[in-house]
């Protein structure tokens, strides 16, 4: 993920989605107090771009090899505090940010409860503060990859938006992107699924399936990652305004609601 997560058309196209978002909602905007925000799985790094710009940026992960990765990886300018932390159990006060964020954390096996971690993720963030999330949509597309990243689950929307309004958010926008190239990953998984088997998700203590673990993150050529991130000049602005009705994963930004 370090090697490729800078140009990558897959992480860029999460940074400038999540980036229009934010700026739709005027996220950050208003008080000149200085801000607290923070991510939570920030792994390797790949959005401490976008979450700079929102004030100091806490990354707290229980993964402490990721952490020493974004730590080495972090530019000079980015001002960053990693934080060796659980996401059920994070050693920050109540209302302690403006802005949290959780990108493609929930569907992970080490979460074992997801409305339990947007319980947390709610009790660290302050009144009328925002939590934007990315994850993995539809079951239909677990594959190997799916077992190389550790998923448990893969998303639809009702299933976040639903225990989101639960726990205190208010759901201000809710949406499925990497529309455009759905049908392809669609195909793609499918093939994989046929040739590799399929993998169990979700299912604590159940017995999965052999499948091998097979990233399908890899580097891709200049001219067909150009090419795939131009579709995200249409997609992007559609996205962020509309609820589209399918794709790869899911965007989602919620408020605390007080």
């Amino acid at each position: 993920m370090v090697q490729v997560q800078d140009r990558h058309w897959w992480f860029e196209a999460k940074r400038r989605t999540v980036t229009s978002l934010l700026a739709r909602y005027r996220v950050g905007e208003g008080s000149g107090a200085p801000r607290r925000v923070l991510e939570v799985g920030p792994g390797t790094g790949s959005m401490i771009d976008v979450m700079t710009r929102y004030g100091r940026m806490y990354a707290a992960d229980a993964y402490l090899p990721a952490l020493q990765l974004l730590v080495e990886h972090c530019p000079a300018h980015a001002d960053v505090a990693p934080v060796g932390a659980n996401l059920l159990d994070l050693p920050f006060a109540a209302e302690s940010f403006s802005l949290v964020g959780c990108f493609d954390v929930l569907y992970h096996q080490n979460v074992a409860d997801v409305t339990d971690a947007l319980a947390e993720l709610r009790r660290v963030c302050e009144p009328g503060g925002y939590l934007a999330i990315t994850d993995s949509a539809f079951p239909l597309l677990r594959s190997s990859h799916d077992v190389a990243t550790q998923a448990a689950r893969r998303f639809r929307l009702p299933d976040l938006t639903a225990p989101l309004q639960e726990v205190g958010f208010r759901v201000a926008h809710a949406t499925y992107f990497h529309t455009f190239l759905f049908p392809a990953a669609v195909g793609v998984r499918l093939s994989k699924r046929m040739l590799q088997g399929s993998p169990r998700l979700g299912g604590a203590g159940e017995e999965a399936e052999e499948v091998a673990a097979h990233s399908d993150l890899a580097p891709v050529a200049p001219w067909l990652n150009a090419l795939l991130l131009g579709l995200y000049r249409v997609e992007t602005p559609l996205a962020t305004r509309f609820r589209m009705p399918f794709g790869s994963s899911l965007l989602i930004l919620a408020q605390r609601a007080d």
